[in-house]
């Protein structure tokens, strides 16, 4: 069974750019897992907390002071491990030209889109690109993204 797998992996590598990128990754240790990237946004920010809970007996403005404090804890998380860009850096609302061959997977084109670029539009939002992150690989618990709390009495 390891044999036709790593035979697989082997063709997939020399094949798939990304598949052989994140292989790479693995080998140096730099590999995250995606636990890691949810434990870190639970431990600062009470992420999973508040999008598990059900909000809707909540007054606005109670979400909203808890927004703000999971937001902050988030942002916090985002700025020591990760690095974004704009993908368009131009204010939002402002006139925007998307040239021929641009990328669709950077790009959502909406309202009146009919034949060849280039196209003019509005930008309704400058989108992000993931530009660097530097996740650890792991974290000490292996099974749990947030380990269950007790208090002893």
């Amino acid at each position: 069974m390891r044999f036709f797998k790593a035979f697989s992996f082997f063709f997939k590598m020399l094949f798939d750019k990304k598949f052989f990128d994140n292989v790479v990754l693995l080998t140096q240790g730099k590999f995250c897992e995606p636990s890691v990237v949810f434990s870190l946004l639970q431990r600062d920010g009470r992420f999973i907390d508040f999008l598990m809970e059900d909000i809707s007996e909540y007054t606005d403005a109670q979400v909203g002071s808890v927004a703000r404090t999971v937001q902050q804890g988030c942002k916090k998380t985002l700025k020591d491990y990760a690095e974004f860009e704009s993908i368009i850096d131009q204010e939002e609302n402002s006139e925007v030209k998307v040239e021929k061959g641009y990328n669709p997977n950077s790009m959502i084109l909406s309202g009146n889109v009919s034949g060849e670029p280039p196209f003019r539009g509005i930008l309704i939002h400058h989108g992000w690109r993931l530009k660097k992150a530097e996740f650890p690989s792991s974290l000490a618990s292996k099974d749990a993204v947030c380990p269950a709390e007790i208090e002893i009495r």
